[in-house]
């Protein structure tokens, strides 16, 4: 899953940090969905954003995968809360 910290001044774009968190596949998406949790606060922790957007990190080949992951989201926005 692949991320970047832009930080936008007038029309300036500048990219301030691009990355990309493996998510190794033995893992089951409960896993999955605690390493971006962490992932996620250690950036908010370090550059303390002003806003954010979160995508969709999984590719689901069949519908109970998307019933297991569809957190994924709702896991970045809270461990954003308080930020």
């Amino acid at each position: 899953m692949g991320y970047s910290i832009i930080k936008v001044f007038d029309n300036d774009i500048t990219v301030m940090h691009i990355d990309v968190l493996k998510l190794p596949p033995k893992k089951d998406n409960y896993q999955r969905l605690q390493l971006i949790h962490q992932r996620v606060t250690e950036l908010m922790t370090v550059f303390k954003p002003d806003e954010f957007a979160i995508e969709a990190p999984f590719f689901w080949k069949k519908r109970t995968e998307y019933d297991e992951t569809w957190p994924c989201p709702g896991c970045c926005h809270c461990c954003c809360n308080g930020q």
